[in-house]
């Protein structure tokens, strides 16, 4: 009897030996995770009057460039629980989103530029294409909580580095007539459309973003999974540059903005297909405003002068992914 009691003994060590030592191998796992989106949206490029033009109008030029759409491929690197709604535990993540070189709509600016007065003097409409390598890039970093085995809550701070480029070709421009004193009487849609061909101008925003986040998920069954997630922040900073290639008088603004309001909200669908893949579907609203700085402005190559406060850059889009996940 006593022989029959050890030998169950360990016959329970050998199998539970093994068992425990893969829970503790799987608890944590590396995944790779191809996508393909969308955004839709604009960026917005703003003059503000400041110092530097004296109108009525709180703004001397708005340009919206639109993404739409704007066409990404992605790849998402990840190192996070294997079983996030079973278990604790930290988790990192970088992704890369890059912009593909196709028309993304139109690019429209508009001037106020009559002194004293606040009527719209010029309007330009050009076809907008993505240029020079537009690309998200996001470094994550957090601790997820499992709840009761179905909820998941993953508090994280997350780095942003955003490039959105574009080039404008092609298009029309409708100008007001020069009026001595205030410099340009009102344009409007009956205005001569003056057609314009071949790059007119090129525009980068360039956006470091800071922000603390959270995320919260529920397990609707072993298959099906939805996540919610939410950030805002006012730590940003923008370099941006925009070059008017007129040869008679080329233009060129370098802007750096500080500040404003960044928030970006997420749903996300996944679904299981087996041990090793997981099919998500996700959609983001991302919005960034107020951002407003100081301006250096050049030329036809002379010397840049320093213009404060004029500054203003912000965009607002959807982002729409298609992902694949393979977890190792």
């Amino acid at each position: 009897m006593r022989n029959i009691y050890f030998f169950c003994v360990l016959v329970i060590m050998f199998i539970s030996s093994p068992l425990y030592s893969l829970d503790s191998e799987t608890r944590y796992a590396f995944s790779v995770e191809p996508q393909l989106g969308f955004l839709w949206g604009k960026g917005s490029e703003i003059v503000y009057a400041g110092n530097y033009h004296f109108n009525s109008s709180p703004y001397v030029s708005e340009l919206s460039w639109d993404f739409k759409p704007l066409f990404y491929t992605g790849l998402s690197l990840d190192f996070s629980p294997r079983y996030p709604f079973s278990v604790n535990g930290f988790h990192i993540s970088l992704g890369i989103k890059y912009g593909l070189p196709l028309n993304t709509g139109i690019i429209e600016n508009r001037d106020w530029l009559a002194t004293g007065h606040d009527y719209l003097t010029h309007y330009s409409k050009h076809d907008a294409f993505s240029w020079n390598s537009s690309f998200i890039a996001q470094l994550s970093l957090g601790y997820s909580f499992s709840l009761f085995n179905r909820i998941l809550i993953k508090p994280y701070t997350e780095l942003s580095f955003m490039r959105f480029s574009w080039e404008a070709r092609d298009g029309y421009m409708q100008y007001g007539n020069s009026s001595p004193g205030i410099g340009y009487e009102p344009t409007s849609p009956n205005q001569a459309k003056l057609p314009f061909f071949g790059t007119v101008n090129t525009y980068s925003q360039n956006w470091v973003i800071f922000a603390p986040g959270i995320e919260a998920g529920i397990r609707v069954n072993d298959y099906f999974s939805v996540l919610l997630g939410t950030s805002i922040t006012p730590l940003l900073y923008g370099f941006h540059r925009d070059e008017h290639l007129d040869p008679s008088k080329r233009w060129t603004f370098l802007d750096y903005t500080y500040g404003g309001l960044y928030i970006n909200g997420t749903v996300k669908l996944e679904y299981i297909l087996g041990r090793k893949f997981t099919l998500s579907i996700s959609a983001a609203y991302m919005n960034l405003s107020k951002s407003r700085g100081d301006t250096e402005i050049s030329r036809n190559g002379a010397p840049y002068t320093f213009h404060p406060d004029i500054a203003g850059a912000a965009f607002s889009f959807f982002d729409y992914t298609l992902s694949l996940r393979y977890i190792f």
